[in-house]
């Protein structure tokens, strides 16, 4: 293991993540949104990880990537954080919870995705330390 503690240190996170990750799906059936966020932290752990026990450069991009990708599942729920998501309308009315405001919002989001990923292979250059 090239770097034990750094490696070490995101089991941890691993783990709350993907306990959040079953506590969202058991309780928030009808919030997905919340369980990709936890879900998303967890392949974070993972990518880190995976990178610090290796250090190759394949790894490094499991490392870098979800955490753009978590970040963007991040970036989602602050912008739309008391719309219904794919609530049936008897738990939206209940919740208090209104429509996604931003339609564009998720197709955005992931395009961005997309380029930062493709950039992120095109230009390695621009990416290293």
């Amino acid at each position: 293991v090239a770097e034990f503690w750094n490696a070490m240190s995101s089991v941890p996170m691993t783990g709350v993540a993907f306990y959040g990750f079953y506590m969202a799906r058991r309780h928030l059936r009808y919030e997905p949104r919340w369980g990709m966020a936890w879900f998303m932290l967890g392949i974070v752990g993972l990518g880190s990880a995976l990178f610090h026990a290796t250090l190759k450069h394949a790894f490094q991009a499991c490392d870098e990537l979800p955490m753009l990708y978590c970040n963007l599942v991040f970036i989602y729920l602050m912008l739309e954080e008391k719309s219904a998501g794919r609530s049936p309308p008897w738990r939206v009315k209940a919740a208090n919870l209104k429509p996604p405001r931003k339609r564009w919002l998720a197709p955005l989001l992931i395009a961005s995705g997309v380029v930062q990923t493709a950039c992120y292979f095109l230009y390695p250059h621009v990416y290293e330390l």
